[in-house]
């Protein structure tokens, strides 16, 4: 899908993009999500049994399907603007419906919906640096585009994975339109910053000098490497380099962790498929052998929510809690190592107590599949 522009006055949005190698719907047939259908406020996006698209006749470019795509398919360019207050840098975004000023709009402030800001884009802008937003909104109540979750709802969540990590929250203020013009007029210097695309804020952003009154930024979704929230946070607990004291915070015990989406198999409905572990395109569910132990490796923080483990399992064995910690007893599931009494091959399933589940002899194959009833004898 080739990136597009929709004007509003003088104003032009880039619409969404969407890379459908990354789309849960390209990674099987079976995929159940359709996130950035619900969301859409004017239903612009169209998804059936050939295929997701947007008609860009419809689309407005709020950007709200951006932070809903759990695989960071759908992507947007918006433009905002850093400025600098008490020798640190800010974050201006305004929504188009605070204000009214034609040639206010036409400047810097290129921004539709505050809610269309991903949790990944925000720990971007943390990760270069910035750590208080200034944001200006109309009444979201009664805005079309307001039945979604909110901006500081979503920085909410991000804090409590920051706090549990020993990092800084990323602060949030709403000011009113007057006197966040005053802000983003105010003729300071700004601060020194990067062109923010997505590989920069990956690949360590290359930090210059401006002097200039207002200094503007692209957040742009589109990055070549996707990443969980978990391990963004992650990169910044292992730097340390976000923290104003240039030193590392100390790594808090798993336990402690918050994560976005813990995966849990059910072990009395888990029938040792595989499924899920051939299918996770992030390995936050793995199987592993060793010295004779096997065992499911259940990895948090490579969870990203996908669903496509649940829409495959025939067991419903699976289930995906969010916002939560994992322990370490829900980070393995033990496997008992057995050979086929009927076709030899060797299989794994869950491990219960011999009352709960008396032990297996076939395989997942062998169980559902009736090999005597292809047996004749031929009689000459």
């Amino acid at each position: 899908m080739n990136n597009k522009t929709a004007k509003t006055a003088s104003v032009e949005y880039t619409l969404p993009d969407i890379n459908g190698d990354r789309c849960v719907h390209a990674l099987i047939e079976t995929a159940s999500c359709q996130a950035c259908v619900d969301i859409c406020p004017r239903n612009a996006w169209i998804l059936d049994d050939e295929s997701l698209a947007l008609d860009t006749s419809l689309c407005d470019a709020c950007g709200l399907c951006v932070p809903v795509c759990s695989e960071g398919a759908i992507t947007q360019t918006k433009k905002c603007t850093i400025r600098e207050e008490k020798h640190k840098k800010v974050l201006l975004v305004a929504c188009e419906y605070s204000h009214t000023d034609t040639s206010f709009e036409s400047g810097e402030n290129q921004w539709k919906c505050l809610h269309a800001i991903s949790a990944s884009e925000l720990l971007m802008l943390y990760r270069d640096g910035i750590h208080q937003i200034f944001a200006s909104r109309a009444d979201c109540e009664n805005c079309p585009r307001g039945n979604c979750e909110h901006l500081y709802e979503r920085l909410g969540k991000i804090n409590m994975m920051l706090r549990h990590s020993h990092l800084p929250p990323l602060h949030y203020n709403e000011l009113g339109i007057d006197q966040w013009y005053r802000l983003w007029q105010t003729p300071k210097k700004a601060a020194p910053g990067p062109e923010m695309s997505r590989r920069m804020f990956f690949r360590s952003a290359i930090r210059r000098g401006v002097d200039m009154v207002l200094q503007q930024t692209s957040i742009d979704e589109s990055q070549h490497d996707f990443r969980p929230l978990a391990k963004i946070i992650s990169d910044l607990t292992d730097s340390g380099s976000d923290t104003g004291s240039g030193e590392a915070h100390p790594r808090a015990h798993s336990e402690e962790l918050l994560f976005p989406a813990v995966p849990i198999i059910n072990p009395a409905n888990c029938t040792g498929c595989d499924t899920c572990v051939r299918a996770c395109p992030h390995a936050a569910l793995r199987f592993k052998l060793e010295e004779n132990l096997a065992y499911y490796e259940i990895d948090a923080s490579n969870c990203t929510s996908c669903h496509i483990c649940t829409d495959l399992c025939e067991e419903n064995a699976i289930n995906i809690l969010q916002w939560t910690s994992q322990t370490e007893t829900s980070r393995t599931l033990c496997l008992n190592i057995q050979k086929c009494d009927s076709c030899g091959t060797v299989f794994h399933y869950p491990r219960l107590n011999p009352e709960d589940s008396p032990p297996r002899h076939l395989c997942n194959i062998c169980e559902k599949v009736n090999h005597q009833k292809n047996l004749f004898q031929v009689l000459t």
